[in-house]
């Protein structure tokens, strides 16, 4: 138990500096890993909106993708995020979400309680996610999600680099999991659809 608290007390130390030191928060990418918009990237994930519906991201930053999602899919499209960053969700509440406030939540998402779901779509990165954790943490996000409903695993190619992954669908947890395998420059996503 304690490795686990350890695990996410450290994930959250150092994406706070990473993220947030000497961020006067004006910058809007960097409480999402990046120091520009990542639009490749998020063009990827915007693909695979292909109906109006309600939209998770857990481990959301400041929601930005979300704003993505919301302005280019073409979908009318309610958003949902947490994140254990305070200063991203603030972010998330008070600057590109505003009308949506009630729908960010501070936590760890493991925590999370999917109280407003089910939804439509759910983005999941796994690499947060202590090993011990990830076999419940899938039961439920696939419990919260819609019929006819997508799972959207993704990672950033640099963190798969540095777990000797080539692909998210390489994870122990996915292997057994039907996932359309989709690559990217910069990312790589396995879909799960609920049918």
């Amino acid at each position: 138990m304690q490795e686990k608290t350890n695990h996410y007390k450290a994930n959250q130390n150092f994406y706070l500096k990473k993220y947030w030191e000497n961020n006067d928060g004006t910058n809007l990418y960097r409480p999402n890993g990046f120091e520009n918009l990542p639009e490749d990237i998020y063009r990827a994930f915007a693909a695979e909106i292909d109906k109006d519906g309600k939209v998770l991201d857990l481990g959301c930053g400041n929601g930005l993708m979300l704003k993505y999602l919301m302005l280019t899919s073409g979908h009318k499209l309610i958003p949902f995020g947490v994140d254990f960053m305070k200063l991203s969700i603030k972010q998330a509440k008070e600057i590109l979400h505003p009308q949506y406030k009630a729908n960010f939540t501070i936590d760890n998402v493991i925590n999370y309680s999917f109280n407003k779901g089910p939804f439509d779509f759910i983005f999941v990165p796994l690499h947060h996610i202590h090993s011990d954790d990830r076999k419940e943490y899938l039961d439920k996000i696939t419990k919260n999600c819609t019929e006819n409903g997508k799972v959207i695993f993704y990672e950033y190619s640099d963190s798969l680099r540095a777990e000797g992954q080539e692909w998210i669908g390489g994870c122990s947890e996915l292997k057994n999991w039907k996932l359309e395998r989709k690559d990217y420059p910069g990312v790589s996503i396995g879909v799960w659809k609920y049918n």
